[in-house]
């Protein structure tokens, strides 16, 4: 390493077989270390020698790959040559590389071990896909700035924390806020909120009913979203006791009953048993909204009290209020249990949701059914399937109308229909072969150069055919027009 440096000094030029000797040599001396640096200023030699003077890469308007500057990014991060690093970067806006995730991790590392954080946060947060490896990269940088002395702000780890949540990674979450506080920074409401309901979403309701009183003893209120995931959490466990506990909490400290929190206490003592509870907080909002109406009807539904769901109903339409596809799906899930609908009744709500384009719901709804549906209710949803190019499903409901009633002519005029509506309707056609000639021809065809001898001849047998007394399906004028 002094020869180079002093060859350096001596402004002498190093090439590929001085670079090699040196290489060779660390690797006798075992100096690991060494041998880095000396790596990375071989990266530093290439990506001069590529990018200036006339016969580069560059020059020749040969692109870089990512492959190749994620390398070079890598070389100027070693080196903490963060002037060689942006020009790497700048290339790679040139050229619309930066979205590519390898190149956006190689370029949040060096801005990060040239010590500009700031940087590495823009690069990170402008990346619009991001895979682990780049959420790897942006934590190492915090880690080691937190080693430096120099700890990220909370707005800082809330993002990460919240990316980990959002792409399923909770353990790496979890470690991720054991860090930052044995850091010292102190996580805020919006920390310990992104926590507690990313672990209820992920499925850890246990462990987010753990974290609300870590958060009550860090000095923390929670707010609307903490008592909402909360008591989420206790619904998907069907936990009474921590429910209550909950709703309890709401109470003593004077907590408005907004919709939101209203509407998880709803459900969760419906799901938790208790519906005379559940109608209780129901009763308790004055000024009541589609959401909390709905949850009502579910929980009912869900105890197959079918006459005070629809008392409900009959309640929300009082109040003006216009029902979705959740209030009609819910109340005659709750109707199901009492035996009160039939066939008739699930046809006119099937129909009522394919034709405000809620093909899901629809479908849902026919699956759910307590009865198999019949070809009435199959059959609106094909034809609603045909006016909105709904293709898929439309073939799906086509196979089951046939196999429902295989010898019904309309079902495969439904399937016609449909495929026609899509655009991929192949037209039947006929042929007669005259001469050896094939001449094929389909229904009002024009195509033939004899067409308007065709069609003559076509009129005068039909007349022939009205002398003899025989009574033709067409009439000239359609032969005539065709």
């Amino acid at each position: 390493m002094n020869l180079l440096a002093e060859m350096e000094l001596k402004n002498l030029k190093v090439g590929p077989q001085v670079y090699g000797e040196l290489l060779q040599g660390c690797v006798y001396q075992r100096a690991f270390f060494t041998g880095q640096q000396i790596h990375a200023q071989i990266k530093e030699f290439f990506w001069e020698e590529i990018t200036t003077g006339p016969n580069t890469q560059v020059a020749k308007n040969l692109r870089f790959d990512s492959v190749t500057l994620a390398s070079l990014l890598s070389a100027s991060a070693d080196i903490s040559n963060m002037k060689l690093g942006k020009e790497g970067h700048c290339y790679c806006i040139r050229n619309n590389l930066e979205s590519d995730v390898v190149v956006a991790s190689s370029i949040v590392d060096m801005y990060a071990k040239c010590e500009r954080i700031d940087y590495a946060i823009q690069v990170f947060n402008s990346t619009i896909k991001r895979d682990v490896v780049l959420w790897n990269t942006m934590l190492a940088a915090y880690a080691e700035l937190g080693q430096s002395g120099v700890p990220p702000n909370v707005i800082s780890w809330n993002s990460v924390i919240l990316g980990f949540l959002r792409s399923g990674q909770v353990s790496e979450a979890k470690d991720m806020f054991l860090q930052l506080r044995s850091l010292g920074v102190q996580p805020n409401r919006i920390t310990w909120t992104t926590l507690f309901s990313g672990l209820a979403q992920n499925g850890f309701p246990d462990e987010a009913i753990l974290v609300f009183p870590q958060m009550q003893e860090a000095g923390i209120t929670p707010n609307t979203i903490s008592l909402v995931s909360a008591l989420s959490a206790c619904t998907d466990m069907a936990a009474l006791h921590y429910g209550k506990a909950f709703h309890g909490y709401v109470t003593r400290h004077n907590i408005w009953l907004s919709i939101p929190i209203g509407t998880s206490l709803v459900d969760m003592y419906a799901k938790c048993g208790i519906i005379d509870q559940a109608n209780w907080v129901f009763d308790m909002i004055l000024s009541k909204e589609l959401p909390l109406y709905n949850a009502m009807i579910c929980a009912y539904a869900l105890h197959g009290r079918a006459l005070e769901a629809l008392a409900v109903l009959k309640q929300l339409e009082e109040e003006g209020i216009e029902p979705d596809n959740i209030t009609f799906t819910s109340v005659l899930s709750a109707c199901s249990h009492a035996g009160l609908p039939t066939m008739e009744h699930y046809g006119c709500v099937v129909n009522l949701l394919s034709r405000c384009g809620n093909f899901d719901e629809a479908l849902r709804l026919i699956l759910t059914m307590p009865c198999k549906p019949d070809v009435h209710i199959l059959g609106s949803l094909l034809a609603a399937c045909r006016d909105s190019h709904e293709i898929e499903l439309g073939n799906y409901l086509s196979k089951h109308l046939l196999k429902l009633e295989p010898d019904n002519p309309g079902n495969y005029v439904a399937l016609s229909n449909a495929n026609a509506a899509s655009g991929r309707k192949v037209p039947g056609c006929s042929w007669v072969q005259i001469g050896g000639e094939l001449h094929v021809f389909v229904a009002g065809d024009q195509s033939h150069p004899k067409t308007r001898d065709i069609y003559t001849t076509l009129a005068l047998l039909g007349m022939e055919m009205q002398i003899t007394g025989y009574v033709p399906m067409f009439n000239d004028t359609e032969i005539l027009c065709s």
